[in-house]
């Protein structure tokens, strides 16, 4: 038989979505304050703000779950998504102690939360029924020192202020990146990352009809792959100053037509013949990137750069040396560029199959380029 918790810390919020900062809180609080467990609890509806679209309940909650697999001491609670209506933090601590009677709580709160506990519901009982455990952001502003003071004058709460230090992330500035088609890689737990971008969560109706559309349109394998390139692009348009959103419909479109074609090649075309007239887009620059996503051509735009490399080295490709030229480019782009040509053109002449003369005339024309640019 499981032997019940003693020291239980409790993390709650909105999680919308979860990210690093969540996880550094409880990570810390189960080395810090010697707790057994922490419980990450979403909730249903928070008293004190109003919740941001873009992920449904059960999707915040399955994020979460993500976002603890593997963290030993961390499990997600849904107990006040089963109460439903307002969560109010008694209501939780009594539940809680309920099924934890001989357990101490510690309710681990940020920099605000502490200085606005006064104003919550039934605060002097929820500070009879925790120990209230702060940590700080790195960015906070000061003051918790004050603040623990004022409540254990007032209120007698047993205040502890933590030597924990959170990063310095928000769930608003992560829907912000992902709004803005920048990556959130170091911002959430991968395993999030990953739920969010094939969900596709935090983006607009316009992108999100699309994705599902896609999503209908291809295999499981392929559609994985599809969200594998979309990241990668993601990450090589920030790093090499792209647009993002055109590197994001361009990855999302670029094997839209592989189920109509098997080519290897000539499911390019197709892909791009889909995405001009089934879903309307009239980018050119997107077009011709998804076109061009399987063998590029000698005056190769910086996007067709990006998405031909990125279905090269997204993450689930496996190939020998893949990982060599993942870090290749994250250097620089062109020479990674070239170095995927050139070892796809000699895979294709080990093999004594037909040479693509689009990938000739762009290895030629970037090695030309480099030579008249050879510091970069």
């Amino acid at each position: 038989m499981a032997v019940s918790p003693r020291r239980i810390g409790i993390l709650g919020g909105s999680f919308n979505p979860i990210h690093l900062g969540h996880l550094a809180m409880a990570q810390g609080a189960l080395q810090s304050l010697l707790l057994e467990r922490v419980l990450i609890i979403p909730a249903n509806e928070p008293p004190h703000k109003q919740l941001e679209e873009g992920a449904s309940t059960l999707q915040r909650v399955e994020m979460a779950r993500r976002a603890v697999m593997g963290e030993q001491g961390l499990s997600v609670s849904t107990i006040e998504i089963m109460r439903s209506g307002k969560s109010f933090t008694i209501d939780t601590l009594n539940e809680i102690s309920g099924l934890y009677p001989n357990a101490q709580l510690f309710l681990l709160v940020g920099s605000d939360m502490l200085k606005d506990l006064p104003a919550w519901k039934n605060a002097k009982a929820v500070m009879q029924k925790a120990v209230i455990a702060c940590i700080c952001r790195s960015s906070a502003g000061g003051g918790e020192l004050e603040a623990a003071n004022m409540l254990k004058a007032e209120y007698g709460a047993d205040v502890r202020i933590t030597d924990i230090i959170a990063p310095d992330i928000s769930s608003s500035a992560v829907r912000a990146a992902i709004a803005k088609a920048l990556p959130v890689k170091g911002l959430v737990p991968p395993l999030v990352e990953n739920y969010i971008y094939k969900n596709a969560l935090y983006v607009t109706e316009y992108f999100k009809s699309i994705q599902e559309s896609c999503r209908r349109g291809l295999s499981s394998g392929r559609y994985l792959h599809t969200i594998g390139v979309m990241k990668t692009a993601l990450e090589l348009a920030a790093l090499y100053g792209a647009d993002g959103n055109k590197a994001k419909l361009a990855a999302l479109l670029h094997d839209c037509g592989r189920s109509l074609d098997k080519g290897a090649i000539s499911h390019a075309e197709k892909s791009e013949l889909l995405a001009r007239e089934k879903y309307q887009v009239a980018d050119e620059e997107v077009l011709k990137a998804i076109r061009l996503h399987t063998t590029l051509d000698e005056g190769a735009s910086l996007l067709d750069k990006i998405i031909y490399l990125a279905d090269m080295i997204e993450p689930n490709r496996k190939f020998q040396w893949v990982e060599e030229l993942r870090a290749l480019a994250m250097l620089n782009l062109d020479k990674a560029v070239m170095e995927g040509l050139r070892r796809t053109i000699g895979y294709v002449k080990t093999r004594h199959l037909e040479l693509n003369i689009k990938s000739q005339r762009a290895l030629i024309w970037l090695e030309a380029e480099l030579k008249l640019n050879p510091t970069e």
